[in-house]
């Protein structure tokens, strides 16, 4: 399964990037991100299931997917297919089904501040390909001041820790 995840500073051009790719006819970006849903899910499965004993994997792993913000993981995965499998695995059947179903090659994910959680991530989906972007962060700070989101000395500071955490 291809698979990669676009990451940069809010304000950096992770949008435009994405909305390119997902002109291309192999490759499907959701509209929603998927990247903060898996981690978050994933990472909640590792912490209840020693306190879980009384459930099977399966039952605690569909529980999560179905009571999951929004229900978003419930447009990748289908809960009947949970069963036996591992994390990993059941997220490549659910990538690989899901661009079965769209007709699709390359599975793409696009969230800005996702840099931040790249380990986990890559514990996930350890082949997946990261694209992180890098804008002037002069230009990226102005960009979030001037959309009202952050003072200058913030957003500047904010630029240096996600760069740093994307590049490391």
């Amino acid at each position: 399964m291809k698979s990669f995840f676009i990451t940069g500073q809010q304000r950096s051009g992770t949008t435009l990037l994405a909305v390119m790719l997902s002109r291309h006819k192999d490759v499907y970006i959701s509209k929603d991100s998927m990247a903060f849903r898996l981690t978050s899910c994933f990472n909640n499965y590792q912490v209840v299931l020693p306190y879980n004993l009384n459930y099977s994997r399966a039952d605690l792993l569909s529980w999560l997917i179905k009571s999951d913000y929004k229900g978003r993981l419930l447009q990748i995965f289908d809960v009947e297919m949970v069963g036996d499998k591992d994390v990993r695995s059941l997220i490549e059947s659910a990538i690989t089904d899901l661009l079965k179903t769209k007709g699709r090659k390359v599975f793409g994910d696009k969230a800005p501040n996702l840099h931040y959680f790249l380990g986990d991530l890559l514990k996930i989906v350890p082949d997946a390909k990261l694209l992180h972007i890098v804008r002037d962060g002069r230009a990226t700070a102005l960009s979030q001041h001037k959309r009202g989101f952050k003072n200058l000395l913030l957003a500047g500071q904010e630029w240096v820790d996600g760069t740093i955490a994307g590049l490391s």
